[in-house]
């Protein structure tokens, strides 16, 4: 992180960082200059997935989604393109777009945030903002974080509600067809590279 942080200072506003693992020494590096961006011409983080389904949710991988040497300085941001989806059936899948669910057209993408990363007795803790239609919504995200060698697997859970985020509230406001609590679930595995 130190080498880092000198290496983007000798050359502020000419570099390009490329990063392809987690961010922990940039998060170091900005502990000892919060003022660090500024210095970067530009940063590439390897994290997304292109075809929306990342290897640890819908659309992240795990170099970004989970950082344990910097818990207090560990941020993520994923969004996701809510007309992608799917769950196996026409009719449900065009509901889902339509302006009572997700209202994908107005408003294509939903974000993820998670923040305030904090270890438990039986694993972590996170909070978890979902932002859907404009309207952000901060749930606990639990999730355990196994690593062995070079494999990592986390698991974990959110639960938000539909009422919260205004989703089905005219066609299913009793909560008939999909409960008011809706869990989402995540997993993945990671497997560092040399």
């Amino acid at each position: 992180s130190q080498g880092l942080f000198f290496k983007i200072n000798d050359h502020a506003g000419q570099l390009l960082l490329v990063t392809l693992g987690p961010l922990t020494n940039l998060a170091l590096a900005l502990r000892l200059d919060p003022g660090l961006p500024k210095k970067i011409k530009r940063l590439v983080v390897m994290g997304g997935a292109v075809t929306g389904k990342g290897n640890t949710n819908v659309s992240a991988e795990f170099n970004v989604a989970f950082d344990p040497e910097a818990l207090e300085t560990s941020q993520v941001q994923v969004s996701v393109d809510t007309r992608t989806a799917k769950t196996g059936k026409k009719l449900y899948d065009d509901s889902l777009k339509g302006r009572e669910w997700f209202s994908a057209s107005q408003f294509p993408q939903a974000t993820v945030e998670l923040g305030d990363f904090k270890q438990t007795a039986d694993g972590y803790q996170a909070t978890a903002t979902l932002t859907l239609k404009g309207k952000p919504v901060s749930v606990p995200l639990t999730f355990s974080l196994d690593i062995d060698g070079d494999e990592a697997r986390l698991e974990g859970a959110a639960t938000f509600s539909r009422k919260a985020l205004d989703m089905g509230q005219t066609s299913d406001a009793d909560a008939k067809y999909v409960a008011d609590e809706v869990t989402v679930s995540i997993s993945g595995r990671a497997t560092r590279t040399k």
